[in-house]
């Protein structure tokens, strides 16, 4: 289905998040921590494969091991960081604009 809103201008952009005045934040936590622990497991397990393939001197799947533990690490980290947001601050503009750099960028984000 097709979206027909867009904001024209800033008083569009906050009338779109006045939706977001009476949820509770605290709802969507436990869906952030449950994918925090998967992926922060996945991390876990993929940096023993690694010493595991190290050992073994196998090249190739050190390199994929070591390369899932980055990822999966920092994906935790980004999930990390949107827990705190959700637990720390009520559901807002700055608080939805906060989380959407935790999102979709690198791990410069400042607080």
């Amino acid at each position: 289905m097709k979206s027909t809103f867009t904001p024209t201008a800033a008083s569009d952009t906050e009338v779109s998040y006045e939706s977001l005045v009476g949820i509770d934040g605290k709802m969507s936590t436990y869906v952030l921590r449950v994918a925090f622990a998967f992926l922060a497991a996945a991390s876990a397990l993929a940096l023993v494969a690694t010493l595991v393939y190290v050992r073994a001197a196998n090249t190739v799947g050190t390199y994929v091991a070591t390369l899932s533990a980055i990822i999966n690490g920092i994906a935790a980290y980004h999930y990390k960081e949107i827990i705190k947001v959700r637990t720390t601050e009520a559901i807002s503009i700055t608080s939805e604009w906060k989380i959407d750099a935790l999102r979709r960028a690198p791990i410069t984000y400042k607080r």
